[in-house]
């Protein structure tokens, strides 16, 4: 079997079927020897060419196995694919990991139509899956942000989810004839001029927050949106240094983002570009103070002086201790039966009757303070009315004590209340225990710095003068400064005596 190059027989073809044959005689020259067993180029055709190919059985060089290759490397890459989508991993994750291109894996599955229908059913086995789970935690009244970040998903996948057992969290929209549109306009600019709170404006009129600010927008010239800062490479280098910097430092990020004008997001971003991942090192923060926590409380340690040199609040100390199971949790109420109901309602009566403390009652039954209070408005005992009556009869007893000039500290303990709640109905009732000092005249002032003048030759006794003219003893030694006198070098010579 005679051979030729490919090389020869593609540039031949060229020549052939591109019609060119002026260029045909310097390409024969150069291939002169190979070219002895064709005939001329003048005289070819497509038919006479493929009979002295087969007659001659001229091959195009040899053959290779790459198709057979191929087809092998295809299958292995989607069984890789099939054990990724097994693990749970996104096709999108599985390009990137290895570095295929999207549109090869849709051919591949376009070409290999089988393995392309078990991975399908493979994913909706793992979609029905997620969307139970989804539907669980949606009637358990659980966090959507921590399912999320839990399963590894976006908050859309979770929506349609529930999209699909026909569950819409989309409220519907009201529609505003023109008067009424005109009015809500108002009441928007009411609340926006008043600063209220646009959530609850929303909920109470049936609009969104969109529609609120769009109203502000159009009709009164506000806007809200503020233009993004823009920074040129150098600027955006000086502020990751800076970024580093209160992030070593362990500062405060939202001062930081004040103080520059940007938003935490792009603080968070930078720091990940920078290959620094703030959640894996907020978890190590954690883990360590929450040693240092346990340390504290098995020592028996003061807690504000460790939260003042670790920087954190009592609140967060608490919180830390609650989830390591070293501190009580908040009273959860419960769910009684219609029994324990009416036992309950008669304890608190008696409790009531008694005059005992309602904190410790609830701690112990195990109830909150706004049932307690709701058992007694049921049974016509409103707690403000008898507050009122015994307010009134606190002070009659105290205005007694005032005209009788009784001890004030003795009246206190007996009543069990403290000195200023024993002052401010005094001034309830227009009467103030400390009134303040009128202003001298000039000749009373004349007068007094005379009279300190003599006890300061005579060597008298400060504290005895200022007591009998009812001054401190600082305006005592600045009205001496004022008269050029030096009372301080005079007691250490020892011309003076206090």
């Amino acid at each position: 079997m005679k051979i030729l190059p490919t090389n020869f027989l593609t540039n031949y073809n060229k020549f052939y079927f591109s019609g060119i044959q002026s260029k045909n005689n310097h390409f024969l020259q150069k291939n002169e020897e190979k070219t002895e067993q064709l005939p001329q180029l003048d005289a070819l055709t497509s038919r006479v060419y493929y009979k002295f190919v087969n007659n001659n059985q001229i091959s195009f060089g040899e053959k290779s196995d790459n198709n057979a290759d191929k087809k092998a490397e295809e299958l292995q890459i989607l069984e890789e694919l099939k054990k990724a989508v097994l693990s749970g991993t996104l096709v999108s994750e599985f390009c990137r990991e290895n570095g295929y291109k999207r549109k090869r894996i849709e051919t591949l599955l376009i070409k290999y139509k089988e393995k392309a229908e078990e991975i399908k059913q493979i994913r909706k086995e793992q979609q029905q899956k997620l969307y139970e789970k989804i539907l669980k935690n949606y009637q358990a009244g659980g966090n959507v942000t921590k399912f999320c970040q839990e399963n590894g998903i976006v908050a859309s996948t979770y929506y349609t989810g529930l999209k699909f057992y026909g569950i819409s969290m989309n409220r519907p929209r009201r529609s505003f004839t023109k008067e009424e549109s005109e009015k809500l306009n108002e009441k928007v600019l009411k609340n926006y001029q008043e600063k209220g709170n646009i959530k609850k404006f929303c909920e109470e009129n049936g609009i969104q927050p969109p529609d609120y600010y769009y109203r502000l927008r159009v009709y009164y010239g506000i806007n809200f949106d503020k233009k993004r800062k823009s920074f040129t490479k150098e600027e955006s280098e000086k502020l990751n240094e800076k970024i580093l910097e209160n992030h070593n430092k362990g500062g405060n990020v939202k001062k930081f983002c004040q103080k520059y004008d940007i938003h935490t997001d792009t603080y968070t971003t930078r720091l990940r570009k920078l290959g620094i991942h703030s959640k894996e090192e907020q978890e190590k923060k954690q883990k360590e103070l929450d040693e240092k926590i346990l340390k504290n409380h098995e020592a028996g340690g003061d807690v504000n002086q460790f939260c003042q040199k670790n920087k954190i609040a009592v609140s967060t100390y608490k919180k830390r201790l609650i989830k390591l199971g070293l501190a009580p949790q908040k009273t959860i109420k419960k769910k009684l039966t219609p029994q324990e109901r009416t036992n309950i309602k008669e304890k608190i009566l008696k409790n009531h009757k008694e005059g005992g403390n309602i904190k410790e009652f609830c701690e112990e039954n195990g109830i909150r303070q706004r049932y307690y209070y709701s058992c007694l408005e049921e049974q016509g005992i409103s707690l403000q009315k008898e507050r009122k009556k015994q307010r009134k009869k606190l002070l009659e007893k105290i205005l007694k004590n005032h005209n009788e000039n009784g001890d004030a500290k003795q009246f206190c303990k007996k009543y069990n209340i403290s000195y200023d709640t024993y002052k401010c109905y005094l001034r309830t009732a227009g009467i103030t225990l400390i009134q303040k000092p009128q202003p001298l005249t000039p000749d009373e002032i004349e007068e007094l710095n005379k009279q300190i003048l003599e006890n300061h030759k005579n060597r008298g006794n400060i504290k005895a003068f200022c007591q009998e003219h009812k001054i401190s003893t600082a305006t005592y030694y600045k009205r001496l400064e004022n008269l050029d006198i030096n009372a301080e070098k005079d007691e250490q010579n020892g011309e003076n005596q206090i």
